[in-house]
C-alpha cells in the first residue's frame, strides 16, 4: 500500500518524503505519516493557491472561467505544438504536396 502512494506521487513529493524519513525514528509510523500527508497538502495547497492569483491577475474571477481558460490554453498548446512540429518537419509536407500534384498531372498528361 505504501509503494502505491509512492508511485502516485510526483518527482517533489517523492523527494520531499525521503527527505522527511529522517524524521520517522522521532514519531510513531502513525503519527509520521500523518505529518507527511498534511505536510504534501499544505505544499498543494499552496500550488493551488498560486494558480488562483495567476488566474485573478489574468481578470478570470469564476471557476467556470477558470475552467475556460485552461481548455483554450490546451487548445494553443496543442496547436502551437502541430505548428512547431510541421515547421520543423516541414520538408515531409512539402514534399507530400509536390509529389502529388506531380503524380496527378502525369496522370493526366498520359
Amino acid at each position: 500500500q505504501q509503494q502505491q502512494q509512492e508511485r502516485r506521487r510526483n518527482k517533489e513529493e517523492r523527494d520531499l518524503v525521503g527527505r522527511m524519513r529522517l524524521l520517522a525514528r522521532f514519531q510513531s509510523a502513525a503519527d509520521h505519516e500523518a505529518l507527511v500527508d498534511g505536510v504534501l497538502r499544505a505544499r498543494r495547497l499552496r500550488s493551488q493557491i498560486e494558480l488562483y492569483k495567476q488566474y485573478r491577475a489574468m481578470g478570470i474571477r469564476t471557476l467556470e472561467q477558470a475552467r475556460l481558460y485552461e481548455i483554450d490554453k490546451r487548445t494553443r498548446l496543442k496547436d502551437l505544438k502541430l505548428r512547431k512540429h510541421r515547421e520543423s518537419a516541414s520538408y515531409l509536407f512539402d514534399n507530400s504536396n509536390s509529389m502529388g500534384g506531380g503524380a496527378s498531372s502525369g496522370a493526366n498528361g498520359g
